[in-house]
């Protein structure tokens, strides 16, 4: 009995497939796709727009808040460790008022320093509707967490205070999910969001 010519041709079909594959391994590829459930390119004027999705595509990769979450296993829940804050503690007197303490060494990536001044100039930008830099779009993506703060101030150069309106354990969570913007790459491109959109300065 003639063997049939589906089962000649799989010697054929197999050695294609395998020359394929080799090509493939022999030329890496060397651009990164990523499929999302996003319906546009999220935002980057440090706070992402575009839901959950945003916010691990372009929030928790290229920003950092006073607090991060620890994304370090695939295998346990994530907490939360230090970002441009190296503690935080809410004061026993009175738990409305929580103290950070920032980073020293840091900058966004056009060079300004990050300290006390860039963290009060953001979050101004988050909450006085009549400061130059208010940001409305991001005020719409952090509102959940913003609403809850009554006043912030700079105590030193890298000692920021911020009170919120009653006792909330939440806080650190909170501000694990703010992002922050240069305040000179804004006036550089004439304290234009949108014009700060095309060329962002992250923290490095």
């Amino acid at each position: 009995m003639k063997p049939s010519l589906a089962s000649r041709s799989r010697p054929v079909l197999l050695g294609a497939a395998l020359l394929v594959a080799a090509t493939c391994a022999a030329r890496a590829e060397t651009v990164l796709r990523i499929a999302m459930t996003l319906a546009d390119i999220p935002v980057t004027t440090s706070q992402p727009n575009q839901g959950a999705e945003g916010w691990r595509f372009i929030g928790a990769t290229l920003y950092d808040g006073f607090i991060n979450w620890d994304l370090t296993s695939p295998d346990k829940s994530s907490g939360l460790v230090p970002g441009l804050a190296t503690s935080w503690e809410s004061d026993p007197a009175d738990r409305r008022r929580w103290t950070f303490k920032l980073r020293q060494g840091v900058k966004f990536h056009d060079g300004t320093p990050w300290n006390a001044d860039a963290a009060v100039w953001n979050l101004v930008k988050l909450t006085d509707t009549k400061a130059p830099q208010y940001d409305a779009a991001q005020v719409a993506q952090t509102f959940g967490r913003m609403n809850s703060v009554e006043s912030f101030r700079k105590i030193d150069d890298f000692t920021f205070e911020l009170t919120t309106k009653a006792p909330d354990a939440l806080v650190p969570y909170y501000f694990a999910r703010v992002f922050f913007a240069s305040p000179t790459q804004w006036e550089k491109v004439g304290r234009s969001w949108a014009e700060f959109a095309k060329a962002p300065a992250p923290i490095r």
